[in-house]
């Protein structure tokens, strides 16, 4: 019997090592995070700051960077041309609300990244749609 069960733990401890390349899923493994809602609106009012260089309570297009314009023009509510900070903190607090999918008041990096690949898709889709 003790025979028995020292092979069946080989066993298992060798069907451990059998998966190929554990390196590779080490290296791609994302901790999880967990960012709370109160949490990620005092890191938008620090963004804020940064984005008003002129500091003259908007958001201009000469400050908005390229890399999210889309989705910081997305936050102009009144489509003036300029994003306010109640426009700002609004948007992107809904923003908020809508990635978490439980809402629970905590957004993890799963229903964030959940989100942001339904957002790309809808995107890709409208594209192919209007290029129609």
């Amino acid at each position: 019997m003790r025979r028995l069960m020292i092979t069946t733990c080989l066993l298992l401890v060798a069907g451990c090592e059998s998966k190929p390349n554990n390196d590779e899923y080490a290296a791609n493994f994302v901790p999880p995070t967990l960012l709370k809602r109160a949490e990620y609106e005092t890191a938008l009012e620090a963004r804020w700051t940064r984005l008003d260089r002129n500091l003259d309570g908007a958001i201009e297009q000469s400050e908005v960077p390229v890399k999210y314009a889309k989705r910081l023009n997305a936050l102009d509510a009144d489509h003036d041309g300029k994003i306010s900070h109640r426009e700002f903190i609004g948007g992107s607090l809904a923003r908020f609300d809508r990635e978490d999918s439980n809402h629970d008041g905590l957004l993890t990096n799963v229903e964030s990244s959940t989100a942001r690949k339904a957002e790309d898709a809808a995107d890709a889709a409208s594209a192919t749609t209007a290029a129609k």
